[in-house]
């Protein structure tokens, strides 16, 4: 779950405010030089001094500065590759089911017209090794319809 937090409150804010909470918050919206407590908070808190001193050192050094970029880079690659990969594996899965089902629907409709097939032929009274040559379907029982079962009125 991904929450927003809306700091305009404290960009605005030209004083320094109480509360650990509410003195992260400020800090997070301050940069060098932007409000004239950010000494004062510094102070007053020295958990938020020590990760300002981390953040300056870390943002003076060009090396570590192009490791993050690089790291970032490559964060936004990998999530690249990842949306292209999901977008082009949807749409391959999606022409394979299409070929599937195109293929299922062509042999099920050959299988009616094979069952159609036999019983005109039964209709007409042919013989079942007759309608078994014909169609290619072998003899299940010979009193009623090659390999299919049909309605009983159907039958001879």
């Amino acid at each position: 779950m991904l929450h927003f937090l809306d700091l305009t409150a404290f960009r605005k804010m030209a004083t320094i405010v109480q509360g650990r909470l509410k003195q992260w918050l400020t800090w997070f919206c301050l940069s060098e030089g932007t409000m004239k407590g950010l000494d004062t908070l510094l102070e007053s808190n020295p958990a938020i001094k020590e990760a300002h001193e981390l953040y300056t050192r870390f943002t003076a050094d060009n090396e570590l500065m192009e490791k993050y970029e690089a790291r970032q880079k490559y964060l936004r690659d990998v999530s690249t590759i990842k949306h292209v990969s999901h977008d082009e594996g949807y749409t391959k899965g999606l022409a394979e089911g299409e070929v599937k089902g195109f293929t299922q629907g062509e042999v099920s409709g050959l299988e009616k017209g094979k069952r159609q097939t036999v019983v005109a032929m039964r209709k007409e009274h042919i013989d079942p090794a007759t309608i078994s040559r014909v169609t290619g379907l072998s003899i299940v029982n010979p009193r009623r319809t090659p390999s299919i079962k049909f309605r009983e009125n159907l039958q001879t």
